[in-house]
């Protein structure tokens, strides 16, 4: 199951949160089965350049651009794909990031992982299986923005049992939905039920 929030947010980090499509209230629950090849190869024009225009992603996809125009718009409009800005953290001087693990209390999970959600300096909230119940990233600009963070909001959250910290060094590899090789070669599906090609 993943948690993640659907709104504007204050943090400079946080434009804008993804709901993970599985979960977005207005996709369908078919999923894939609603998409053809020239869906997926939008989005994975998109995924390279997300202020492509639709004259470009035409050319690359061999569609008109009025076929990638209605497609491009219903995509997002049933909640497949969201553009969004995704600010360089450390150029704007964020330079602590680190995922914690947290153990909850069962019947407060949901209490715990909202509270989570609704800090600033958090930028994701999943609720997980395995070690821990829910993982979480925050990002803040230094090690004491992060104890301060830690000590005066987190530990005060009702319901947590324990919380475990892990410091990113380094970001190796850092992409945001499905890469261009998973949407080249999706599951087995029947035609877009939309034709507009």
């Amino acid at each position: 199951m993943c948690f993640w929030l659907n709104k504007t947010l204050a943090h400079p980090l946080k434009l804008k949160i993804m709901m993970c499509d599985y979960g977005h209230p207005g996709a369908n629950s078919d999923g894939y089965r609603n998409m053809d090849k020239l869906d997926l190869k939008i989005i994975t024009q998109l995924q390279l350049d997300g202020r492509a225009t639709n004259a470009m992603v035409a050319r690359s996809t061999k569609a008109s651009e009025e076929t990638v125009r209605r497609r491009r718009f219903r995509l997002i409009e049933q909640g497949y794909m969201h553009v969004i800005a995704v600010p360089a953290a450390r150029r704007l001087g964020y330079r602590t990031e680190v995922i914690i693990g947290i153990r909850s209390d069962v019947e407060r999970l949901d209490e715990v992982a909202d509270a989570l959600a609704d800090l600033d300096e958090v930028t994701w909230v999943s609720i997980s299986t395995g070690s821990f119940d829910i993982l979480a990233r925050v990002i803040v600009r230094t090690t004491e923005g992060l104890h301060e963070l830690m000590l005066n909001q987190i530990y005060q959250i009702q319901g947590i049992r324990s919380v475990e910290t892990f410091m990113v060094l380094e970001n190796v590899k850092e992409e945001y939905g499905l890469t261009s090789t998973a949407l080249a070669d999706p599951p087995e599906q029947p035609d877009s039920l939309q034709s507009d090609s």
